[in-house]
């Protein structure tokens, strides 16, 4: 199954960017991403499931 994904969020710090991309619906998200990108380091993170896009949304802004 192909998913499309939109940009949810890109935070910069300390020389890393992290993405957070997310695919699903207006109300569910059913897989996030998360790439962090340093100038010599990738990390890629997928999360796959049902997850409400008020409350992950809510969640990463706290900690961002």
């Amino acid at each position: 199954e192909k998913k499309e994904f939109e940009l949810l969020m890109e935070a910069k710090s300390d020389g890393e960017t992290v993405f957070f991309y997310t695919a699903g619906t207006a109300d569910t998200v059913t897989c996030l991403l998360m790439l962090a990108v340093e100038p010599d380091e990738v990390s890629f993170l997928s999360l796959e499931g049902k997850m409400d896009r008020a409350e992950l949304e809510a969640a990463l802004a706290n900690e961002m």
